[in-house]
Protein backbone atom coordinates (compact mmCIF):
# COMPACT_ATOMS: atom_id res chain seq x y z
CA UNK A 1 0.00 0.00 0.00
CA UNK A 2 1.44 3.35 -0.60
CA UNK A 3 0.63 5.70 1.65
CA UNK A 4 1.15 9.73 0.58
CA UNK A 5 1.87 11.94 3.45
CA UNK A 6 -0.10 15.21 3.36
CA UNK A 7 -0.42 18.69 5.15
CA UNK A 8 -3.58 18.55 7.55
CA UNK A 9 -5.68 20.65 5.50
CA UNK A 10 -4.82 18.27 2.19
CA UNK A 11 -5.62 15.13 4.73
CA UNK A 12 -8.47 16.32 5.86
CA UNK A 13 -9.82 17.29 2.57
CA UNK A 14 -12.66 14.81 1.22
CA UNK A 15 -11.68 12.02 4.15
CA UNK A 16 -13.87 9.21 4.36
CA UNK A 17 -14.72 10.25 8.41
CA UNK A 18 -16.56 12.82 6.92
CA UNK A 19 -17.48 12.00 3.26
CA UNK A 20 -18.50 8.62 4.38
CA UNK A 21 -19.47 8.49 7.69
CA UNK A 22 -22.89 6.76 7.07
CA UNK A 23 -20.95 3.82 5.61
CA UNK A 24 -18.66 4.09 8.58
CA UNK A 25 -21.93 3.69 10.57
CA UNK A 26 -23.08 1.60 8.71
CA UNK A 27 -19.95 -0.79 9.30
CA UNK A 28 -20.00 0.09 12.82
CA UNK A 29 -23.76 -1.09 13.72
CA UNK A 30 -22.73 -4.09 15.56
CA UNK A 31 -20.76 -1.87 18.07
CA UNK A 32 -23.40 0.98 18.40
CA UNK A 33 -26.15 -2.18 18.82
CA UNK A 34 -24.18 -3.07 21.82
CA UNK A 35 -23.99 0.34 23.33
CA UNK A 36 -20.38 1.24 21.85
CA UNK A 37 -20.63 4.63 20.87
CA UNK A 38 -17.57 5.54 19.24
CA UNK A 39 -15.00 3.30 17.58
CA UNK A 40 -11.59 4.54 15.65
CA UNK A 41 -8.69 2.78 14.02
CA UNK A 42 -5.14 4.22 13.86
CA UNK A 43 -2.28 3.00 12.52
CA UNK A 44 1.15 4.74 12.39
CA UNK A 45 3.89 3.35 10.25
CA UNK A 46 7.73 2.98 10.75
CA UNK A 47 8.48 6.61 9.29
CA UNK A 48 5.72 7.84 12.12
CA UNK A 49 3.10 8.18 9.24
CA UNK A 50 -0.60 8.27 11.25
CA UNK A 51 -3.22 7.78 9.53
CA UNK A 52 -7.33 6.81 10.60
CA UNK A 53 -10.78 5.92 10.61
CA UNK A 54 -13.23 6.85 12.82
CA UNK A 55 -17.00 7.52 13.90
CA UNK A 56 -18.02 10.96 15.37
CA UNK A 57 -17.00 13.28 12.43
CA UNK A 58 -17.47 16.22 14.56
CA UNK A 59 -15.71 15.05 17.57
CA UNK A 60 -12.93 14.27 14.81
CA UNK A 61 -12.67 17.81 13.20
CA UNK A 62 -11.95 18.95 16.64
CA UNK A 63 -9.38 16.33 17.35
CA UNK A 64 -7.19 16.93 14.39
CA UNK A 65 -8.04 20.97 14.14
CA UNK A 66 -6.67 21.07 17.24
CA UNK A 67 -3.90 18.40 16.83
CA UNK A 68 -4.56 16.08 19.68
CA UNK A 69 -3.06 13.69 17.37
CA UNK A 70 0.59 14.55 18.47
CA UNK A 71 -1.02 13.56 22.43
CA UNK A 72 -3.18 10.09 21.75
CA UNK A 73 -2.02 6.72 22.60
CA UNK A 74 -0.12 5.82 19.58
CA UNK A 75 2.69 8.12 20.38
CA UNK A 76 3.25 6.06 23.50
CA UNK A 77 6.27 3.65 22.85
CA UNK A 78 4.85 -0.21 22.85
CA UNK A 79 7.18 -3.59 23.40
CA UNK A 80 6.06 -6.27 20.40
CA UNK A 81 2.51 -7.73 21.33
CA UNK A 82 -1.01 -6.87 22.19
CA UNK A 83 -2.49 -4.95 25.29
CA UNK A 84 -5.36 -3.73 26.43
CA UNK A 85 -5.61 -0.20 27.79
CA UNK A 86 -8.35 1.14 29.91
CA UNK A 87 -8.04 5.13 29.80
CA UNK A 88 -10.02 5.65 33.23
CA UNK A 89 -6.93 3.76 35.19
CA UNK A 90 -4.29 6.48 33.28
CA UNK A 91 -3.67 9.73 35.35
CA UNK A 92 -3.64 12.25 31.63
CA UNK A 93 -2.21 15.41 31.96
CA UNK A 94 -1.36 18.31 29.59
CA UNK A 95 -2.78 17.56 25.61
CA UNK A 96 -3.69 14.21 26.40
CA UNK A 97 -6.23 15.29 29.42
CA UNK A 98 -7.49 17.82 27.06
CA UNK A 99 -7.97 15.15 24.14
CA UNK A 100 -10.15 12.83 26.72
CA UNK A 101 -11.89 15.90 28.02
CA UNK A 102 -13.26 17.23 24.69
CA UNK A 103 -14.53 13.90 23.75
CA UNK A 104 -15.82 13.16 27.43
CA UNK A 105 -18.24 16.78 26.52
CA UNK A 106 -19.53 14.53 23.67
CA UNK A 107 -20.85 11.54 25.86
CA UNK A 108 -17.82 9.49 24.92
CA UNK A 109 -15.68 7.72 27.36
CA UNK A 110 -14.56 4.74 29.43
CA UNK A 111 -12.25 4.72 26.26
CA UNK A 112 -11.12 1.27 26.18
CA UNK A 113 -8.14 0.22 23.77
CA UNK A 114 -6.69 -2.59 22.03
CA UNK A 115 -2.78 -2.22 20.74
CA UNK A 116 -1.35 -4.10 18.43
CA UNK A 117 2.68 -3.49 18.55
CA UNK A 118 5.20 -4.62 15.80
CA UNK A 119 8.98 -4.26 14.84
CA UNK A 120 7.76 -0.97 13.19
CA UNK A 121 4.14 -0.40 13.17
CA UNK A 122 1.42 -0.07 15.30
CA UNK A 123 -2.40 -0.61 15.27
CA UNK A 124 -5.00 1.04 17.77
CA UNK A 125 -8.35 0.11 18.05
CA UNK A 126 -10.44 2.89 20.07
CA UNK A 127 -13.45 1.68 21.89
CA UNK A 128 -15.75 4.06 24.16
CA UNK A 129 -19.24 3.96 26.29
CA UNK A 130 -21.52 7.09 27.07
CA UNK A 131 -20.46 8.38 30.35
CA UNK A 132 -21.33 6.85 33.41
CA UNK A 133 -18.93 5.41 36.33
CA UNK A 134 -15.92 2.94 35.99
CA UNK A 135 -17.78 0.02 36.30
CA UNK A 136 -19.05 0.31 32.65
CA UNK A 137 -15.29 -1.24 31.90
CA UNK A 138 -17.10 -4.22 32.80
CA UNK A 139 -18.32 -3.93 30.01
CA UNK A 140 -15.04 -4.40 27.78
CA UNK A 141 -14.29 -7.47 30.20
CA UNK A 142 -17.08 -9.46 29.38
CA UNK A 143 -17.03 -8.40 25.39
CA UNK A 144 -12.78 -8.60 24.45
CA UNK A 145 -14.05 -11.82 22.21
CA UNK A 146 -16.88 -9.84 20.39
CA UNK A 147 -14.41 -6.73 20.36
CA UNK A 148 -11.92 -9.27 18.78
CA UNK A 149 -13.93 -10.55 16.70
CA UNK A 150 -15.46 -7.01 15.17
CA UNK A 151 -11.48 -5.92 14.41
CA UNK A 152 -11.91 -9.33 11.94
CA UNK A 153 -15.11 -8.07 10.99
CA UNK A 154 -13.58 -4.26 10.26
CA UNK A 155 -10.82 -5.31 8.34
CA UNK A 156 -12.84 -7.60 6.21
CA UNK A 157 -15.36 -5.12 4.93
CA UNK A 158 -12.79 -2.48 4.49
CA UNK A 159 -10.57 -4.68 2.00
CA UNK A 160 -13.89 -4.69 0.45
CA UNK A 161 -14.56 -1.15 0.45
CA UNK A 162 -12.57 1.29 -1.38
CA UNK A 163 -14.00 4.38 -0.20
CA UNK A 164 -13.44 3.48 3.06
CA UNK A 165 -10.40 1.93 2.18
CA UNK A 166 -8.98 5.77 1.17
CA UNK A 167 -8.45 6.99 4.82
CA UNK A 168 -5.78 4.16 4.94
CA UNK A 169 -3.74 6.16 1.42
CA UNK A 170 -3.45 9.16 3.49
CA UNK A 171 -1.62 10.45 6.24
CA UNK A 172 -0.03 12.86 8.70
CA UNK A 173 3.53 12.91 9.85
CA UNK A 174 3.61 12.95 13.66
CA UNK A 175 6.24 15.17 15.62
CA UNK A 176 9.30 13.65 17.03
CA UNK A 177 9.92 16.63 18.99
CA UNK A 178 6.53 17.68 20.03
CA UNK A 179 3.31 16.17 22.18
CA UNK A 180 3.11 12.73 23.71
CA UNK A 181 0.98 10.06 25.30
CA UNK A 182 1.09 12.50 28.64
CA UNK A 183 0.44 10.32 32.25
CA UNK A 184 1.83 10.48 35.52
CA UNK A 185 1.63 6.38 35.89
CA UNK A 186 5.27 5.40 35.37
CA UNK A 187 4.06 2.36 33.23
CA UNK A 188 0.71 2.61 31.38
CA UNK A 189 -1.88 -0.17 33.35
CA UNK A 190 -2.52 -3.10 30.86
CA UNK A 191 -5.69 -4.53 31.19
CA UNK A 192 -5.76 -8.59 31.11
CA UNK A 193 -9.14 -9.77 30.36
CA UNK A 194 -10.35 -13.68 31.41
CA UNK A 195 -9.74 -16.57 28.65
CA UNK A 196 -12.45 -17.01 26.17
CA UNK A 197 -13.53 -19.79 24.29
CA UNK A 198 -15.00 -20.26 21.26
CA UNK A 199 -17.65 -23.16 21.16
CA UNK A 200 -18.23 -24.72 17.62
CA UNK A 201 -21.79 -25.92 17.43
CA UNK A 202 -22.27 -28.92 16.42
CA UNK A 203 -19.07 -30.53 17.64
CA UNK A 204 -17.66 -30.67 21.67
CA UNK A 205 -14.98 -28.87 20.65
CA UNK A 206 -13.70 -25.45 21.58
CA UNK A 207 -11.42 -22.99 20.12
CA UNK A 208 -9.20 -20.22 21.76
CA UNK A 209 -10.24 -17.03 20.65
CA UNK A 210 -6.32 -17.14 19.74
CA UNK A 211 -7.17 -20.09 17.65
CA UNK A 212 -10.24 -18.80 15.77
CA UNK A 213 -8.13 -15.89 15.01
CA UNK A 214 -5.94 -17.61 13.43
CA UNK A 215 -8.43 -19.72 11.88
CA UNK A 216 -9.93 -16.64 10.24
CA UNK A 217 -7.45 -15.40 8.47
CA UNK A 218 -6.36 -18.41 7.61
CA UNK A 219 -9.37 -19.15 5.92
CA UNK A 220 -9.34 -15.41 4.05
CA UNK A 221 -6.29 -16.64 2.07
CA UNK A 222 -3.10 -15.36 4.49
CA UNK A 223 -0.25 -17.05 5.00
CA UNK A 224 1.69 -18.53 8.24
CA UNK A 225 4.16 -15.61 8.02
CA UNK A 226 0.84 -13.27 7.29
CA UNK A 227 -1.12 -14.10 10.56
CA UNK A 228 2.04 -13.75 12.35
CA UNK A 229 2.33 -10.78 11.25
CA UNK A 230 -1.62 -9.53 11.86
CA UNK A 231 -1.78 -10.68 15.31
CA UNK A 232 1.83 -10.29 16.48
CA UNK A 233 2.82 -13.59 17.17
CA UNK A 234 5.35 -16.15 16.21
CA UNK A 235 5.34 -18.33 13.37
CA UNK A 236 5.65 -21.11 15.35
CA UNK A 237 3.42 -20.38 17.39
CA UNK A 238 0.34 -20.04 14.33
CA UNK A 239 2.09 -23.28 13.35
CA UNK A 240 1.13 -24.44 16.88
CA UNK A 241 -2.52 -23.08 16.43
CA UNK A 242 -2.84 -25.09 12.87
CA UNK A 243 -1.66 -28.49 14.45
CA UNK A 244 -3.93 -27.84 17.83
CA UNK A 245 -7.51 -27.21 15.44
CA UNK A 246 -6.35 -29.94 12.74
CA UNK A 247 -6.71 -31.93 16.28
CA UNK A 248 -9.65 -30.59 17.88
CA UNK A 249 -11.85 -30.21 14.39
CA UNK A 250 -10.53 -33.74 12.62
CA UNK A 251 -9.04 -31.95 9.82
CA UNK A 252 -5.40 -32.94 7.93
CA UNK A 253 -4.75 -29.61 6.17
CA UNK A 254 -5.49 -26.17 5.67
CA UNK A 255 -8.05 -26.73 3.09
CA UNK A 256 -10.07 -28.73 5.46
CA UNK A 257 -9.60 -26.16 8.42
CA UNK A 258 -11.22 -23.84 5.10
CA UNK A 259 -14.02 -25.66 4.99
CA UNK A 260 -15.05 -25.82 8.42
CA UNK A 261 -14.71 -22.74 8.84
CA UNK A 262 -17.12 -21.69 6.26
CA UNK A 263 -19.35 -24.11 7.72
CA UNK A 264 -18.98 -22.62 11.03
CA UNK A 265 -18.30 -18.75 11.06
CA UNK A 266 -22.01 -17.79 11.25
CA UNK A 267 -22.47 -20.56 13.74
CA UNK A 268 -19.98 -19.97 16.52
CA UNK A 269 -21.83 -18.82 20.02
CA UNK A 270 -18.90 -17.85 23.56
CA UNK A 271 -18.49 -19.90 25.65
CA UNK A 272 -16.95 -18.53 29.76
CA UNK A 273 -16.19 -22.26 30.88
Amino acid sequence: MVIFDMKLDKYLDGHPIFDQSKRLLSLCKPLFDAGINFFSHAYVDKNQAFTCLATAPSACEHYFNNHHYEFDLHKKSFQKGEQYIVWDFLHRFGGTKQLEDDFTRRDMGHTFSIVRARESTLDIYHFALPIGDVSKNQFYLNNIHHLKKFILHYHDEISRDPLLARAYQRSLSLSKEEGGFLIENKETPVFIPPLKRILVNGNESHLSLREYECLHWLAHGKTVDEVSDILVISSRTVKAHITNMKMKLGCVNLFQLGMVYRGIESEVSCSDD
